[in-house]
């Protein structure tokens, strides 16, 4: 029975090693585990379609925010008319080229919504986005018939 006996322990290389090991381990246990427990089942699509669900969201937060802009400026265009015609000395700071300017700001973001789905990718975060606003549209609607039965 000639075994040869097996050596034992450690040298520097399989600790360096193993201390890698350990590091990328913990990391990807640890990124995943924290990534799941905040976003829940819907985490395991961003592992699987990372690219896909980023330009979705994306291209959605940016649609909203130029709905934001459309919004403000419509509500700047009717506000500003009125309160000049009512009560003008209220207002202190005078817009440069109003209406005109408020006018294309509006005109331009219509552009961009119009012309958006000529992009790829952009569709689905124009549907997204106009989920979220009809959304938002129920939300609000159901508030304030909630606040008018009061």
């Amino acid at each position: 029975m000639g075994k040869s006996p097996a050596k034992k322990g450690f040298n520097r290389n399989h600790l360096i090693i193993m201390a890698l090991g350990n590091i990328i381990g913990s990391g990807i246990f640890l990124g995943s585990g924290s990534v799941i427990s905040l976003a829940g089942p819907a985490a395991v699509l961003s592992y699987i379609l990372p690219s896909k669900i980023f330009v979705v969201l994306a291209g959605a937060s940016g649609f909203t925010a130029m709905f934001n802009w459309l919004t403000i400026s419509i509500t700047h265009f009717f506000y500003r008319r009125k309160t000049l015609r009512e009560k003008p000395e209220k207002l202190k700071y005078k817009v440069p080229g109003y209406p005109y300017t408020t006018v294309l700001a509006g005109i331009l973001i219509i552009i961009v919504f119009a012309t958006s789905p000529l992009y790829p990718g952009q569709v689905s975060g124009l549907i997204g986005s106009i989920i979220l606003f009809l959304v938002l549209i129920g939300i609000y609607l159901l508030m304030k018939s909630v606040k008018v039965m009061r």
